[in-house]
């Protein structure tokens, strides 16, 4: 291999992982602005929130981790629901959120 393939081979590399970290900080800013809505202080440089928004995006999806956020947000306000006003609030509470929103299926409370 020769010395120029090797640096064209790393600068792809390093383009898609470019690429890639631009794509994963726009969703994560996407899912900070929803939880903006229900925090205005929300600190959007804080790396332990953006840090949990970027786990849970790979994790889950970002579809998936947006409708949960969402679906987060529009409980908020209601009786006995877990409270979450960052991503890594939501992220800590995942569990308490499931268990809340089986509960709402099972006595046909509807969400959102």
């Amino acid at each position: 291999v020769s010395p120029g393939a090797y640096k064209e081979e790393q600068y792809k590399e390093e383009q898609y992982k470019e690429d890639n970290t631009s794509e994963l900080s726009s969703q994560v800013a996407e899912i900070m602005d929803i939880f903006y809505l229900i925090n205005p202080s929300l600190n959007f440089g804080n790396k332990t929130t953006r840090a949990s928004a970027e786990r849970m995006i790979r994790r889950y999806g970002f579809e998936a981790t947006k409708k949960m956020a969402e679906a987060i947000k529009e409980v908020q306000s209601r009786p006995y629901a877990p409270v979450a006003t960052t991503p890594y609030e939501m992220e800590q509470k995942l569990a308490q959120f499931k268990i809340y929103f089986d509960r709402e299926k099972q006595t046909g409370n509807t969400i959102g």
